[in-house]
């Protein structure tokens, strides 16, 4: 095992038999992927778990988002949330590998969850199935919709006939600085219960009339701005979106934790100002929505060059 060199962010590469054509992409639930896209470039999305009233639940699998926010309302116990197992991934490598010649994973931040720790370990115990197959497991140093803008371009490079594993890992890495998650919270009661609240922790009692804006910096959820309103926590996404990105061609993801519409009418506001390559619209998975709570909407998105 060894670290693959010419990048800065968490590269773990393994020699693993070259078997069947194709490079297997596999990713973490938390990439909030439209599911028509997973589909399209065969993406295999592994599911996070939710623990409710003693059960277990697998994210986006057998729980909904709606069930979630019952629950956090409901005054039930928590919900917790934990990572596929080392057993787990080893046994998704397995079957990734009865199709693939090489495998890349690409996870959550390992700042904000244990996957890329989970991978990496599970590469070890599916040596003996998987022979020499090269699998890279890379931390995206994100979440969410810029966790998947990085998937999505290593999808697209393999539909593209990229040769290598090398060339679908460096089209991942040409997008993972440029990728940014913005969202608005109605509260940060979920993320501080959650533990992901980061240098955000000094808001959380204090901001009972404001909705807060937080962003990933550097694979951490950091505080940016603390809006007064609703409308204008909204508005000022988009206005930050349009400092970063300005009228460069921009990939435009928005989640929602069970705000449809509100959703709905900032992607056609987005549509209307930004030249837009693509733009989606998508749940907060349910793990995400043990954290975030219900009214959060988030933007990710990364500009060409």
């Amino acid at each position: 095992m060894y670290e693959v060199t010419g990048s800065h962010y968490p590269v773990r590469e393994t020699i693993l038999s070259v078997g069947p054509a194709a490079i297997g992409v596999i990713t973490d639930s938390v990439a909030c992927l439209p599911q028509h896209l997973v589909q399209k470039y065969a993406i295999r999305v592994v599911p996070l778990s939710i623990i409710l009233s003693g059960r277990v639940y697998h994210d986006g699998v057998d729980i909904t988002p709606t069930q979630v926010y019952e629950a956090l309302k409901g005054g039930a116990q928590f919900p917790t949330t934990s990572s596929p197992s080392p057993a787990e991934l080893a046994q998704v490598y397995q079957e990734v590998g009865q199709r693939a010649s090489a495998i890349l994973i690409i996870t959550l931040s390992s700042k904000l969850g244990m996957v890329y720790n989970s991978a990496q370990k599970a590469v070890e115990l599916a040596r003996e199935v998987l022979g020499e197959r090269r699998v890279v497991v890379l931390d995206s140093n994100t979440a969410a919709g810029a966790q998947g803008f990085v998937v999505l371009a290593a999808a697209r490079a393999v539909a593209a006939g990229a040769k290598s594993l090398d060339e679908v890992v460096a089209k991942a890495q040409e997008v993972m600085p440029k990728a940014q998650v913005l969202a608005s919270f109605d509260t940060l009661r979920y993320l501080a219960k959650g533990g992901r609240i980061g240098k955000a922790a000094s808001w959380a009692g204090s901001i009972l009339n404001m909705k807060p804006i937080i962003h990933v910096v550097n694979g951490a959820v950091e505080p940016l701005e603390r809006p007064r309103s609703r409308a204008r926590s909204l508005q000022r996404l988009l206005e930050i979106m349009y400092e970063r990105v300005g009228m460069k061609p921009v990939h435009a993801n928005l989640h929602h934790a069970a705000v449809p519409q509100e959703a709905k009418a900032l992607k056609r506001e987005i549509q209307a100002k930004f030249s837009c390559v693509e733009a989606y619209v998508t749940d907060l998975t349910p793990v995400m929505g043990v954290h975030t709570g219900p009214g959060t909407i988030a933007i990710a998105f990364y500009c060409e060059e």
